[in-house]
């Protein structure tokens, strides 16, 4: 028989259905590999070793007495550290989430269960999915073929993995090429499902989004219009106030849904720049924000929450270069930061200049 690490899951599948091959096996033949080669590919986040041994051997016990489930029975599986499995942490690739333990199956791994796969580990992936394979959290994953080299992204691990034998399948996500560019830099066969085939329920960054992005749109749909109406009708700072309270709350709320500071970020920034774009249009907005008699206060207020908003997104696109360093990224975020403050400045100068002229 071939070498089991380098048969596809048809193959194993055969073999097991026939008698010929154990799943327990299997299974311990790829925890072998993982602990013969993951320290140097880092591919592997965390391991189900005695579960999944025990999943196997019962799988076998099934197989026996004739109640084959499919071709995924007894088949050892990867998961993407973006997917939940109950009683191990989804970090995401990121710091904060190392603790993240999840209560209980995403939709895809509830049905690799049915279908008789045993979940075996969770896999390395960009931060967040998104971004770059270098991680100051983490080791950077590497190219079995040339540890030199850069496995693509985001789903690295599960890549990774099934090129390197330390599992014969493995399961990634995809929005624009995280299953199909690693498994090609790889050398590996990827496939992206069909969008809404797969039941993405589980996988916390991807309801995240789905819900933020159409959040952030709506919210300035409603703002913009409301700020231009307020002005119009001389409620400016009574109706402005309200919004943003009330779009803050929704976006910290949605921040928080997905336990991450990113959207929370990013939107701080786009508010700032959009806040920046009315002010330059709309000489007069300053003054409707605030009263004459409370100006200084106003102004310092203004800017100091621009300059803590601009520097959080500055932080957030210095993540960019966080392959540099950490010292990179506070470089990065820092500049982006002066660079923002100039420009609002410049744009502001109209209508700080108009305001000093009828105090």
């Amino acid at each position: 028989m071939a070498e089991i690490s380098n048969l596809t899951v048809a193959q194993l599948s055969a073999l097991i259905r026939g008698g010929h091959l154990s799943p327990a096996t299997l299974v311990q033949t790829c925890l072998d590999r993982i602990a013969a080669f993951d320290p140097h590919l880092h591919a592997v986040n965390s391991l189900r070793a005695e579960a999944a041994l025990d999943e196997a051997r019962q799988a076998a016990d099934e197989i026996a007495r004739g109640g084959w489930r499919g071709p995924l029975h007894g088949i050892p599986v990867g998961i993407k550290d973006l997917i939940d499995v109950a009683g191990l942490p989804t970090t995401a690739q990121a710091a904060h989430r190392r603790g993240h333990m999840a209560s209980g199956d995403a939709a895809v791994v509830q049905r690799l269960k049915t279908a008789g796969a045993v979940i075996l580990s969770k896999l390395a992936t960009h931060e967040y999915a998104v971004g770059l394979n270098e991680d100051a959290a983490f080791p950077a994953v590497r190219n079995p073929w040339d540890l030199s080299r850069d496995p693509c992204g985001s789903s690295s691990g599960s890549a990774v993995a099934v090129a390197a034998g330390l599992g014969p399948g493995a399961v990634g996500s995809d929005t624009a090429g995280s299953i199909r560019d690693p498994a090609a830099w790889c050398g590996v066969a990827g496939l992206k499902p069909t969008d809404g085939l797969i039941a993405t329920g589980g996988l916390p960054v991807a309801e995240h989004w789905k819900l933020y992005l159409p959040a952030l749109l709506v919210s300035f749909v409603i703002m913009v219009p409301a700020i231009i109406a307020a002005e119009k009708y001389g409620r400016m700072k009574l109706v402005f106030n309200a919004a943003v309270v009330v779009l803050l709350v929704v976006q910290i709320g949605f921040a928080l849904f997905a336990t991450s500071l990113y959207g929370l970020a990013l939107w701080l920034t786009l508010f700032f720049v959009a806040f920046n774009i009315l002010e330059a249009t709309q000489p007069s907005l300053i003054s409707r924000i605030a009263p004459p008699h409370a100006k200084g206060a106003a102004l310092g207020v203004y800017n100091t929450t621009q300059a803590l908003g601009l520097f959080v997104g500055g932080v957030l696109g210095g993540a960019l270069a966080k392959h540099l360093g950490p010292g990179a990224v506070w470089a990065c975020g820092g500049l982006l930061t002066v660079i923002w403050l100039s420009l609002s400045t410049t744009m502001a100068m109209p209508a700080l200049r108009r305001r000093q002229a009828t105090a």
